[in-house]
């Protein structure tokens, strides 16, 4: 196998490379300024569906707009493009996250865009990936690993989580890795629940076990006697800020009872779910949806089309006697069925989730990390064990 080289050319904030490893028709650049990044939305979208990959997370819009709000100064953007003829069959949406250690050590983590927030901040975006052209998984891989190799860029660490085992990190990124030397590791993080709806509400709720159908038949009953159930969809910027605002509202009633503040207490979140509005209305891919018991409203969800799937992204209720969450899913899931989405995504949680009893499909989701050094990987490890005491000790202080 050829050594990869360094093509030499270079525009703006923009650098392209040429690998040995690779076809001669591909060409490689690595975009870092944030105008180049927004340069790249119709080719970054259209390439976005013509892969195989389902995940929203990996639009433009919404990486676009994490970096608009989380981007800091040490956030080095690292945007991984691979074209052949000209035309875009792969982008890495990669950065570079600096951090200070405690011994006044820079330590930099390669991540990809939409990770990698404080806790508190996080906006979860799951199921994120290298995108490629449908047929162009494994080439685009190995330019990505090439421009990494032969870049010069300084990373000690990469991290990315939520991986689905059919990503194309899994399959094709992490052999290259591999073959190279570096040492690795794959661990379990979590569940993706996502229901594959039949072709009526019906013949869905049919498939439920007794107990959760009478549940459903109970709760429905109760919440109908109450008085006028409404629906609404917000349709222009306007209504789904109003949506939002009673979404978040419902949302921060039920987390206090709990004791907890909820995830819009931070103000990077919000501000992050209100500049994206637009960009999902103007796609067509909001589908924010207010329930409301005489007038008075008692839940909202705030889910994302995309393809062939609904992704139940965020949810707010207040009706202590019943359940409207679970009523306003069925609401959901019925125009999912009449719409022609044949996927609800209820994304990540943990074992024993309720979303068990919806009977969603599960698929293990992993988290990578590869160590470009011995010392990198016994850093990593001590790490993480003593964030693991820190929130034991924490959970019992609490507790």
């Amino acid at each position: 196998m050829e050594t990869a080289t360094v093509s030499g050319s270079s525009t703006g904030n923009t650098t392209v490379f040429q690998s040995g490893e690779t076809s001669n028709n591909i060409t490689t650049s690595v975009v870092r300024s944030i105008e180049e990044f927004s340069e790249l939305h119709d080719e970054w979208d259209e390439l976005l569906m013509s892969s195989k990959t389902e995940s929203f997370f990996l639009s433009w819009e919404w990486l676009y707009t994490w970096m608009e709000i989380y981007a800091g100064p040490n956030t080095v953007q690292w945007v991984i493009v691979s074209k052949k003829d000209n035309e875009i069959i792969g982008i890495a949406p990669f950065y570079i996250d600096v951090e200070n250690t405690k011994e006044s050590r820079e330590r930099k983590v390669l991540r990809f865009i939409g990770t990698g927030e404080a806790e508190e901040d996080e906006v979860c975006s799951y199921y994120l990936d290298i995108i490629a052209r449908n047929g162009y998984e494994k080439v685009v891989s190995q330019a990505t690993w090439d421009v990494i190799n032969i870049s010069g860029i300084q990373w000690n660490e990469a991290i990315f989580p939520d991986l689905l085992e059919q990503s194309v990190m899994i399959q094709y990124f992490l052999p290259i890795i591999k073959e190279k030397g570096l040492s690795t590791s794959l661990e379990n993080n979590g569940i993706r629940y996502c229901i594959e709806l039949p072709g009526s509400l019906d013949e869905y709720i049919s498939t439920l076990s007794k107990k959760r159908r009478k549940n459903i038949r109970l709760n429905t009953n109760r919440i109908d006697k109450q008085g006028i159930v409404k629906e609404y969809s917000a349709e222009t910027l306007d209504e789904a800020m109003v949506a939002f605002d009673t979404l978040k509202k419902l949302h921060e009633v039920r987390w206090h009872k709990q004791g907890e503040k909820g995830v819009f207490a931070s103000n990077s979140f919000t501000a992050f779910h209100r500049n994206i509005m637009k960009r999902l209305l103007d796609k067509g891919w909001l589908d924010l949806r207010l329930l409301t018991l005489q007038d008075e409203p008692i839940s909202a969800l705030y889910n994302i089309k995309y393809k062939k799937t609904v992704f139940t992204y965020q949810s707010g209720f207040n009706y202590p006697k019943f359940s409207p969450g679970l009523y306003h899913d069925l609401v959901a899931i019925k125009d999912c069925i009449e719409t022609n989405y044949p996927n609800y995504d209820y994304l990540k949680g943990q074992g024993q989730s309720y979303k068990s009893s919806l009977r969603s499909t599960e698929s293990q989701m992993y988290i990578m990390r590869i160590y470009k050094s011995r010392r990198s990987y016994i850093y990593s490890i001590i790490k993480s064990r003593m964030k693991e005491i820190v929130k034991k000790v924490r959970n019992h202080l609490h507790s």
